[in-house]
Order: structure tokens, then C-alpha cells, then sequence
């Protein structure tokens, strides 16, 4: 559903009476058949975060440049997002009780964060931290799908309270940031997906990849 003007998201985010009105109890009955809780652990993803969700409405041009144009909107338009993920949090901690909770939003390219790191700061730790101490507060894990360069945002994934962070792609220097953050951020991936995401690699290639990854990060603590 593309929107004109991001002032009229009202009509594009759940509220959280639809997220409650939707049947927890019959998916959790579904995807938890077979489930054995002392043996596995339980992850539930909430996927299209609030940048994601701005940019699916508006379109990725206009959403950059809706954080210089129309900030108070942004600001309306992130807290409407929090009580929707919010919802979904007492949902699953109700339902389902997963070990973890994923996020996603994803914030850079191959090269670059999408927005400069000041820009980031302005406007979205007003959404991740009350989240992140929310999914806490219902005795859960956080963790953040972010994909891209984003090592600029580490420290501030860490500041929030973010427990993980996936996928830790290659142009991050997972070995790097690792060595200063294995004890305050559990970092899950860290291989090359030019490698492992190439539908032309080959199986050799794949697995002498993944035996590079874990010899590179195994020992370091903090990774998965």
C-alpha cells in the first residue's frame, strides 16, 4: 500500500487491537507442535521495522528525505510503530514465550550506513530503547536483523541493550568489532555473503567459507 503523504499512516500500521484481535492462540498451537522447550530454544521474528515500514509507504527517496522535511511526522509515525511492535511483544511473551524476539531493520548498503550516524541517532533510539527494555521486561532476549554497513551503529546497538545483532555481514570486519564487543553484544553471522548468499558458489565454496568464519570467530566469545 503506497501512501502520498507519510502525515496519513494512520491507515497503514496495525493498531494494537488488531495485532490482539488476530488468532495468537491457534499459531502458537501450530508452530509450537512438536516444540521441545528443554532442548531447543524458541525465536520469534517481527519482521519490517520502522524505517523499513516508512520507506515500503513512501518510497525509499522520499522517506530519506522525510526525516529533513517532515521530522514530527517521522516522530509520529515511529511511535505509532512502537505501540504496533509493542502488542506484538505482549502477543508473543503471551502465546508463545520465545527465548528471543528479532527485529528487523536494516540501515545500510554494501559501503555506507543509508543516513549519516548523527541522523540515526536523532530518531531512532526513541524507538529501539523502549522496545528493547520491553521485550526485557517480558523476560525475553533482543535481537536486530540489520543488514548492511553498519559498524558506525554498533556502539549504539550496545547502548540500547540490543543483546544480538544478525547477520554481522563481511564489510562489517566481523573479527573487528568483535574483539570489542564479544562481551557486551552477541554477534550471530560474521561469514562473506558474496560467498554464501551466491547461487553460483559452489558447495566447496560454500563450506570452505563457513570453516574460514568459525576459525576466525570461534574463539573470540560472543558469536554465534
Amino acid at each position: 500500500q503506497r501512501l502520498d503523504d507519510l502525515a496519513d499512516f494512520a491507515q497503514a500500521v496495525p493498531t494494537p487491537e488488531q495485532v490482539r484481535n488476530f488468532d495468537w492462540e491457534g499459531y502458537a498451537k501450530e508452530i509450537l507442535a512438536g516444540v521441545d522447550r528443554d532442548e531447543q530454544m524458541i525465536q520469534l521474528r517481527s519482521m519490517t521495522g520502522p524505517f523499513e515500514r516508512m520507506h515500503c509507504l513512501i518510497g525509499f527517496e522520499d522517506a530519506l528525505c522525510a526525516f529533513y522535511e517532515d521530522p514530527e511526522v517521522v516522530e509520529d509515525f515511529f511511535a505509532a510503530m512502537l505501540e504496533y511492535k509493542k502488542a506484538v511483544v505482549d502477543c508473543a511473551a503471551q502465546y508463545i514465550k520465545p527465548d528471543i524476539m528479532i527485529f528487523d531493520d536494516d540501515y545500510g548498503t554494501a559501503r555506507a550506513t543509508f543516513m549519516s550516524p548523527d541522523m540515526w541517532r536523532e530518531f531512532f533510539p526513541q524507538f529501539w530503547k523502549p522496545l528493547v527494555e520491553y521485550v526485557h521486561s517480558k523476560g525475553m532476549k533482543f535481537e536486530l536483523h540489520s543488514c548492511g554497513y553498519v559498524t558506525p551503529l554498533v556502539g549504539d546497538f550496545v547502548e540500547l541493550g540490543i543483546d544480538a545483532w544478525n547477520p554481522v555481514q563481511s564489510m562489517n570486519n566481523p573479527a573487528e568489532l568483535q574483539k570489542q564487543y564479544h562481551d557486551k553484544l552477541c554477534l550471530v553471522g560474521g561469514f562473506d555473503e558474496k560467498i554464501t548468499g551466491s547461487p553460483d558458489a559452489t558447495d566447496e565454496q560454500v563450506r570452505a567459507e563457513l570453516e574460514r568464519g568459525i576459525h576466525a570467530m570461534a574463539d573470540g566469545g560472543g558469536w554465534i
